[in-house]
């Protein structure tokens, strides 16, 4: 299995062991099909790169696009990740897809949210970070307008960098 650093769904814990839902549900699933698991991390370019590759049989986590359909074998999502868009306090709400057309969005280099803006036909200009912690800090400074992510992460990192100022 591989994994990224994807708080909540999966991540390196404090003692440096893998932690979150998705590796608890692939330990259980792992047990009770009799496999060993080995569990390693790196950046989502990286992780799609070992899986192409054949350096790791399975990542953890993908979200399927019509792109990924035809390279890739999904299986059934445990969960439905819920993307949300995320703006500054007193800035105008975005809501839809369509409301992002000419945004400047901030998102983590490799992120899907890339392909699902291309699978609808909207153009933005891609502010890239490293993560989506990293668009998150700098959205609330005003480097951006807006940021598409996981909302389950972003609460996550919202209320970890207490950036009060952000709205979903």
């Amino acid at each position: 299995g591989v994994c990224g650093e994807f708080p909540p769904y999966e991540f390196i814990g404090p003692k440096g062991k893998f932690e979150g839902l998705n590796i608890d549900i692939l330990r259980a699933v792992a047990k009770d099909a009799g496999y060993s698991v080995r569990f390693t991390t790196d950046d989502r370019n990286s992780l799609r790169y070992m899986l192409d590759s054949g350096q790791v049989d399975l990542l953890a986590g993908m979200i399927k696009t019509r792109d990924r359909a035809g390279w890739y074998l999904f299986s059934s999502p445990h969960s439905y990740i819920h993307f949300s868009v995320f703006t500054r306090k007193g800035e105008p709400l975005i809501s839809g897809w369509n409301a992002l057309r000419g945004k400047r969005l901030l998102m983590e280099t490799g992120s899907v949210v890339e392909e699902l803006l291309d699978d609808r036909g909207i153009k933005t200009t891609i502010l890239k970070t490293p993560d989506f912690r990293e668009a998150l800090e700098k959205l609330s400074i005003g480097a951006g307008d807006a940021v598409v992510m996981p909302k389950l992460q972003a609460y996550y990192y919202i209320g970890q960098l207490q950036l009060d100022n952000l709205i979903e």
